[in-house]
């Protein structure tokens, strides 16, 4: 995945400890590319699309899985191997992007139903873009 441009909006109220969000990302777009991977690591994702048209999206979480909340809502006890195990299987999920969005396309035809914009000028490439839009929040941010 190639990325040309990325502008972020953020409005951030203190006061809640909340930051309100877009990201807009241009991506070449590419025939084989059928999903787009992405960071966003305590995000909570309220829209995605791609030229404007709603996508499908889905937010990984692996890092809390590797100390799960128990049965009465609290943190469930692990050894040191265990917890080792976990944290590096949930690193190496993370690393893809916790963030994964499908770019849209026909079931019937398996075509995708966006068509790229026209490449900018001055593409190296030469090929459509696809304008990604995120609307996000991220609240009460962690270190």
């Amino acid at each position: 995945m190639k990325v040309l441009q990325q502008v972020i909006n953020v409005e951030i109220d203190l006061h809640q400890q909340v930051v309100y969000g877009s990201t807009e990302i241009n991506v070449v777009q590419r025939r084989d590319l059928r999903d787009i991977h992405l960071h966003a690591r305590q995000l909570e994702i309220e829209s995605v699309t791609v030229n404007d048209q709603p996508a499908k999206y889905f937010l990984e979480t692996p890092l809390n899985e590797v100390v799960p909340w128990g049965a009465e809502g609290n943190r469930e006890v692990r050894d040191v191997l265990n917890f080792t195990l976990r944290y590096r299987a949930a690193l190496e999920r993370a690393d893809a992007g916790e963030l994964r969005i499908w770019i849209p396309f026909d079931v019937g035809t398996g075509l995708q139903t966006v068509e790229a914009l026209p490449a900018p000028e001055g593409s190296p490439t030469g090929h459509g873009v696809w304008k990604v839009f995120i609307k996000y929040k991220l609240s009460q941010p962690r270190g």
